[in-house]
């Protein structure tokens, strides 16, 4: 196997994604994604999935994306799309003060 010198994270997420959910049943199904003082609250037809803060071992965010990397191994994605300026910039506040060393007790 050969590799080339650099860092190949930027262009490896995007490739994974697109070959992840290509073939997803969730495709194209309504969710709604709730951000709250308590975590991260996920709702489609098929249920509901509710991550706490304390699942979250760091993030990273910018003006269109917010990532969120579990404990172990996995990743939530909150897309600035999907959410007013407004409230996007609320979801960052409530990420900055509640995952990982800046977790407030």
């Amino acid at each position: 196997m050969t590799r080339s010198k650099g860092s190949t994270k930027s262009n490896f997420l995007p490739w994974s994604a697109e070959r992840a959910f290509k073939h997803s049943p969730f495709q194209g199904m309504p969710t709604r994604t709730e951000v709250s003082l308590l975590g991260v609250t996920q709702t489609s037809e098929r249920g509901e999935q509710r991550l706490l803060w304390s699942d979250f071992r760091t993030f990273r965010t910018n003006a269109k994306v917010t990532l969120l990397y579990l404990r172990g191994a996995g990743l939530a994605v909150l897309l600035a799309a999907r959410f007013t300026p407004a409230d996007y910039e609320r979801v960052q506040a409530i990420v900055r003060n509640s995952v990982g060393s800046n977790a407030k007790p």
